[in-house]
């Protein structure tokens, strides 16, 4: 008498369970994918923000160097130099052009933007990070974007409003232990942040292009400028041995810091453009698990090459 509904009841029953079954598969093999595309995801985005804050290393360091050698410039200018109205013009009291954290600040503060700002990714894709150590990093990328005086902003057309959206979502985020998780923060905050990015890896590419009137074609005139005053000095004073003794370490020094210049500024506006491109790729794709590591694998490349580089000048500088 009561078989029937025992039997419609487990026939019910087995329904049930095979559709939680189905389920509960189905969520398993979503998972598993969304798993991987995350841990691709993480790589590829960890590999960037190692690359981001190489450049900005670099950059900085450049920027350093150049300031430095200015002064043997200018020194080297003044010795060399044959006519009373040059001797005037380039008193080796006065920088031939600035280029210290004084005189361009935005360049320095807009590299260590670039800089914190990969520091800030690379803190974030930390398994091992704590909200508060995120709240650190995010707040030393804001701090840093803060730093870029108005008038370099403004040349870039960065509002504050664009800074405080970055670092608002990045602390706002909350809950990142998780790897899922964290490729949630991704896709909101790299897309957010690219127009930034991108705007300062414009800015370093444009001055470490030697063919365009910044600081790159500025600095490579002044070098080129003390090796032709050099020649000149040495084929007026060649009989001389006490001037080509002055003369020839001059030049050779300068010749030097003229290829390696060459050498780092090139390597510098590669990286630098690389850097516009796979940023703006990776802020189309970070929601894509077929993600490609091409473009990031480039710029990794080459973001070191230019940070050893500049390196190598500041090492045969010394």
């Amino acid at each position: 008498m009561y078989s029937v509904p025992c039997v419609r009841s487990s026939s019910a029953e087995a329904s049930i369970l095979a559709a939680l079954a189905n389920l509960l598969f189905i969520s398993a093999v979503g998972a598993c994918l969304a798993g991987c595309a995350t841990s691709g995801q993480l790589n590829a985005a960890a590999a960037f923000a190692t690359s981001a804050s190489t450049l900005g290393q670099g950059v900085k360091t450049a920027y350093t160097q150049a300031a430095q050698t200015e002064a043997n410039l200018r020194t080297a200018t003044y010795i060399v130099s044959k006519n009373a109205s040059d001797i005037t013009q380039y008193k080796y009291t006065t920088p031939l052009f600035g280029i210290s954290p004084k005189d361009i600040p935005g360049r320095y503060a807009a590299a260590n933007a670039l800089t914190a700002y990969g520091q800030a990714l690379t803190t974030l894709l930390d398994s091992k990070t704590q909200e508060t150590n995120l709240a650190t990093a995010s707040g030393n990328f804001t701090a840093a974007l803060k730093g870029i005086p108005a008038t370099t902003l403004s040349q870039l057309r960065i509002s504050s409003a664009d800074i405080t959206d970055v670092g608002n979502l990045i602390t706002s985020l909350g809950d990142i232990y998780l790897d899922f998780r964290r490729e949630q923060v991704l896709q909101q905050l790299v897309p957010k942040a690219a127009p930034i990015v991108n705007k300062l890896c414009s800015l370093f590419a444009q001055d470490f292009d030697t063919r365009s009137p910044m600081f790159g074609t500025i600095y490579s005139n002044a070098v080129n400028d003390v090796i032709w005053k050099t020649e000149d000095a040495l084929t007026a004073n060649a009989a001389s041995l006490a001037d080509r003794a002055i003369l020839l370490p001059i030049y050779q020094q300068t010749a030097s810091t003229r290829d390696q210049m060459v050498a780092s500024f090139k390597s510098l506006n590669a990286a630098a453009n690389s850097c516009v491109k796979t940023n703006t790729a990776f802020a189309k794709s970070v929601s894509d698990p077929t993600l490609s590591l091409t473009d990031i694998l480039d710029f990794t490349a080459k973001a070191q090459a230019a940070y050893s580089a500049v390196m190598a000048a500041v090492a045969a500088s010394k």
